[in-house]
């Protein structure tokens, strides 16, 4: 086995088989560790012991075409810009040859984010560890894709039909065109994950990273996603690893030597893979990534404003997440947007269920953490 890997499932999993070195006994001797969010670190964080460290983040966000905004004569909107600017500014692009947004897959989320007392994905509170649908919150956001589907022709992707051979969509856009690649939407729903492919598709696009509006102005939280590097329990040499750990994560030489390759090109690596958004705010790293001239402006943006930032991605460290959180969460939506159930009801009855099944599962796998930490402790000593 080796002794690093990285990682971007989820981490509960490969915890409870006791293949994690918990690394505290590292991290309380490293200086370096104090540029890296506690959010962060707590993500990764078990019956009190750090499992995994955070390796790049990504952003939830949106893309906004600039060339399309000054065509249609509509203001540039600046990174600040709140739910209402956003929904408005969809609507404005919405004409016979434009549309405002690509699809809504996954919005209501990060919208749901962006309101006011929501700490976490689906309202999730890493302190009491309980899920908050009743705050309004989950109801607001799919009022708001409720609003945008009611205007015709906003939502392009909403056009397209496999029943004809003709849809909506190849009548507004044309037969065989991808109306995103041709300039012809204003928002994109695309987060930084998506730039490589991005990259080569809207070569010819002039677009930029916008954070996900907020409810209110001047009150928005970048949405933050963080795959991980672990370290195996079985390595030999713990010390080792760990230095080879840190630099492929944290590490301030390793981010610099990255971004060094990447503003480069070095060999043809990194074509279209422009940049890498480090988790660290060490003050080199920070002056080089806002330096870099292949990271986008809005991107820097969110980069400068991580102190801000709501932790967008616990699918990746709670247990039973897929099984209990996301399935409930899609038959709520199901209920609400579909069968036109109360959403108001609909919002308590998942939270109840989701905070009794997720105290259980909690509670399991805390009982069979602490096993865990007792059998790495014996294991290490032999």
């Amino acid at each position: 086995m080796p002794d690093v890997v990285y990682g971007w499932d989820n981490l509960s999993a490969f915890a409870l088989q006791n293949w994690l070195y918990p690394l505290d006994e590292f991290l309380e001797k490293d200086d370096e560790i104090q540029y890296v969010s506690q959010t962060l670190l707590d993500g990764f964080t078990y019956e009190g012991k750090v499992y995994a460290l955070p390796a790049w983040l990504q952003f939830s966000c949106l893309a906004v075409n600039l060339d399309l905004c000054n065509e249609l004569n509509l203001d540039t909107p600046g990174y600040d810009w709140t739910i209402d600017e956003f929904v408005e500014l969809a609507k404005a692009a919405t004409t016979n040859t434009t549309s405002g947004i690509n699809h809504l897959d996954s919005l209501e989320q990060y919208l749901m984010q962006e309101y006011e007392g929501i700490k976490g994905q689906w309202g999730y509170d890493s302190e009491s560890r309980t899920f908050d649908l009743t705050s309004g919150a989950f109801e607001g956001a799919l009022s708001v894709l409720d609003e945008l589907n009611k205007v015709p022709q906003l939502v392009a992707d909403a056009m397209r039909s496999s029943d004809v051979q003709m849809d909506d969509y190849a009548k507004k856009f044309g037969a065989n065109v991808d109306a995103v690649a041709d300039g012809k939407i204003l928002i994109m729903n695309s987060s930084t994950w998506d730039d490589e492919w991005m990259n080569v598709s809207l070569a010819g696009v002039n677009w930029d990273y916008y954070p996900i509006p907020s409810q209110v102005k001047g009150e928005g939280r970048p949405i933050v996603h963080a795959d991980y590097g672990m370290m195996l329990s079985t390595a030999q040499n713990p010390e080792a690893a760990f230095a080879l750990l840190k630099y492929i994560t944290y590490g301030k030489d390793g981010i610099l030597k990255r971004m060094e390759l990447q503003n480069s090109n070095a060999e043809g690596l990194y074509a279209n893979n422009r940049f890498t958004i480090p988790v660290s705010s060490h003050p080199d790293v920070a002056a080089a990534f806002n330096a870099s001239e292949s990271v986008p402006a809005g991107v820097k943006y969110m980069y400068e404003n991580l102190d801000k930032a709501v932790k967008g991605d616990y699918s990746k460290v709670l247990p039973d997440y897929w099984s209990l959180v996301n399935d409930s969460i899609y038959q709520a939506k199901t209920k609400i947007t579909e069968e036109g159930q109360d959403a108001a009801s609909v919002a308590k009855e998942t939270q109840d269920h989701l905070n009794t099944g997720f105290a259980e599962s909690w509670t399991k796998f805390s009982e069979q953490m602490r096993q865990v930490q007792k059998d790495f402790e014996e294991m290490r000593a032999q």
